[in-house]
């Protein structure tokens, strides 16, 4: 049975939203001092019919008490600090907003719901531009730093959703444009208010309109100030004990072994997640969410259990279902073992979003019935010899262009290209049987594509270009594999070289095309009419019959329907 979704992490999401958007608008608000203080004035009317309403309120508040509080919670139940650059700068950022804030809001919303303050944008920059210019450049570090945390969480966030690419760069653009725009506007409304305080006149009316706050206002402020900062020193504090205790009455309980691949193995407490497992050791490991269950890259195989281990939680089994992952493949930033393990990251490190979208289930690896073709240019090295570099790279990029367009529009999948031979799949998602079919499509359409390609180049080559190719079809293990980038698509196996053992006995045989009986079976082609044989097969033990086709290639499937026709006549 497995547990509910995890409502922590979605209400820190939602509420983290809320204040962002309330940012965004108080930013923005900002900007309209590049016009004027009237303008900054006037954008504060909608802002405020928006957040300081009884709904408003309660959202704004409601969010700031849930997601410092989670932020807290997050903190504590973390098992180690060591975390990639941006996670720490965004939860230092969390930890230190708070108090380079609480002064702003104290002095304007609590002293305007107290004391009856109006507290425009006139009162707000002559304070922190005139009476103490030194908050004014805690509040442009605290508009940065508040920026800063909301863009990195709402970047975490959205960069799991397909759209994200191609909206990147206008995202990109808002969240450096808005605080840009923003702290220019305070500079330009601050200049304005410094240049009105030259009259005295200006100043007076000033403090009659918006009810100027007196000494004992005053003092309210600064008592109230020094209670909210105590506050959050005393709950950081408590969390930070709180951590330390735990880990001393899990360390009593006994600890875990956590294995990796070559040998490696360290211990944790009971409540350590795989993924903290492997930051606090310093063991790479890919998590571009932040081990948040969203987007699967610190996904794991594991290996062996010493015991039954927690099941996946509905979030987490949507993530593993999402991208295909087999039976045994878990999430490490979810898995929190509670008896020794041995597990495989599936992902490099440099793992990134595009590993967390969907993806089909043979990718992490599969055993599959498949057809593979091997095409090589026959006596190519000694057709380039005296050629110019640019002339060979010339000619093999037009082949491997005419190649692959083959390959594709037959159904098949470019493996890779070898030197001057090209490697390809094919059924892999069909099937066997329609893999055979496409497999001998493309063979006769890289025979035509070969002819062309000599028609093209006949003023250019002093004989026509050859090609050899080999089918077979039969299991394989399909998977996507490399490293880092180099990742790609490949299958291995007997098919593999049992395939590309034909292409090469096509010079001994002098033929242009090798392909197993099964491959004509399977993809019903009539092909008796070319010479057929058993064929030694180097690593296999039992031979291989094979139909031996040279001439009549480009056309072998019309004329085997022809021949199925006549037949049933």
């Amino acid at each position: 049975m497995t547990t509910k979704f995890d409502p922590i992490s979605r209400l820190r999401l939602y509420s983290g939203v809320v204040l962002y958007v309330y940012a965004a608008m108080h930013l923005l608000n900002h900007a309209l001092g590049l016009i004027s203080l009237e303008a900054m004035e006037w954008g504060r009317e909608p802002f405020l019919a928006v957040w300081r309403n009884p709904a408003g309120t309660a959202l704004l508040i409601g969010s700031v008490a849930i997601h410092a509080g989670l932020s807290l919670y997050s903190l504590y139940r973390r098992r180690t600090l060591r975390m990639p650059f941006h996670e720490a700068a965004q939860m230092v950022s969390g930890l230190i907003l708070p108090p380079l804030l609480a002064g702003h809001v104290i002095g304007n919303r609590l002293l305007h719901e107290k004391f009856g303050l109006e507290d425009t944008y006139t009162w707000v920059l002559l304070n922190l531009w005139v009476l103490d210019p030194k908050l004014g450049a805690q509040q442009a570090l605290a508009l940065i730093v508040a920026w800063t945390h909301g863009t990195l969480g709402l970047r975490r966030y959205l960069m799991l959703k397909p759209w994200f690419a191609t909206w990147r760069p206008v995202l990109f653009a808002f969240s450096i444009l808005v605080p840009i725009l923003s702290l220019l506007g305070f500079a330009q409304g601050g200049r304005e208010v410094i240049l009105r305080m030259q009259s005295l006149m200006w100043f007076a009316d000033v403090r009659e309109a918006i009810n100027w706050p007196g000494d004992d206002a005053l003092a309210w402020y600064l008592s109230t100030l020094d209670a909210a900062l105590t506050g959050m020193a005393v709950l950081l504090v408590l969390v930070l004990a709180a951590r330390g205790g735990r880990a001393l009455r899990h360390r009593r309980m006994g600890l875990i072994s956590v294995s990796y691949p070559g040998g490696r193995r360290i211990s944790i407490t009971q409540g350590t997640s795989v993924l903290e497992a492997s930051r606090s050791a310093g063991i790479p490991h890919a998590s571009v969410c932040g081990g948040r269950g969203r987007c699967s890259t610190c996904r794991i195989s594991v290996e062996v259990s010493d015991g039954e281990l927690p099941p996946a939680g509905d979030d987490e089994l949507r993530v593993l279902h999402r991208v295909g992952a087999p039976e045994g493949v878990r999430l490490a930033c979810q898995l929190r073992p509670p008896v020794d393990i041995q597990v495989t990251p599936l992902l490099p490190p440099t793992a990134t979003t595009k590993d967390a979208f969907s993806r089909a289930r043979y990718l992490a690896g599969d055993e599959r019935e498949i057809a593979v073709l091997f095409a090589d240019l026959r006596a190519f090295t000694k057709f380039s010899d005296g050629r110019l570099p640019y002339d060979v790279v010339f000619i093999l990029n037009q082949y491997f262009h005419l190649m692959g367009k083959a390959i594709d529009e037959a159904g098949g999948r470019v493996d890779k290209y070898i030197g001057d031979g090209v490697m390809a799949l094919f059924g892999i998602e069909s099937g066997p049987q329609q893999g055979c079919r496409e497999a001998l499509a493309a063979a006769q359409a890289m025979a035509r594509a070969l002819n062309t390609l000599n028609e093209t180049l006949r003023h250019q080559i002093t004989e026509p270009l050859r090609m050899g190719l080999g089918i077979h079809v039969g299991t394989a293990i399909v998977g996507e594999m490399g490293y880092g980038e180099i990742m790609s698509l490949t299958a291995m196996g007997d098919t593999v070289n049992t395939a590309s053992r034909l292409e090469a006995a096509t010079k001994e045989f002098r033929c242009k095309l090798l392909t197993s009986h099964d491959v004509a079976e399977r993809a019903g082609a009539d092909l008796s009419r070319f010479p057929s044989r058993d064929i030694e097969v180097r690593g296999r033990t039992e031979p291989v019959a094979v139909y031996l086709i040279s001439e009549g290639l480009e056309t072998m499937l019309e004329d085997s329907e022809a021949a199925r026709s006549g037949a049933a006549t």
